[in-house]
């Protein structure tokens, strides 16, 4: 079993018919499941990580005054 020390560092593609940006070696062994586990698929999916952040930029925007820099009234 291979363990990822830091889970933000491990490798993800971005689409099905390649896990690679470019044509020089990974410095990180590519996941087995490219196909079905990459970005494209994630866009598209309602409850994938990509959705998740999407909201999250887009509260962030949303209430930039309390969550960029923290200023609210009550």
């Amino acid at each position: 079993m291979d363990l990822v020390v830091n889970h933000t560092s491990d490798h993800h593609s971005w689409f099905q018919s390649s896990p690679f940006f470019s044509t020089v070696t990974p410095w990180i062994e590519v996941n087995e499941d490219y196909k079905e586990w990459n970005a494209k698929f994630q866009v598209n999916d309602p409850s994938s990580v990509y959705a998740h952040w999407h909201s999250m930029f887009r509260l962030r925007r949303e209430f930039k005054d309390v969550l960029v820099y923290g200023k609210f009234g009550l």
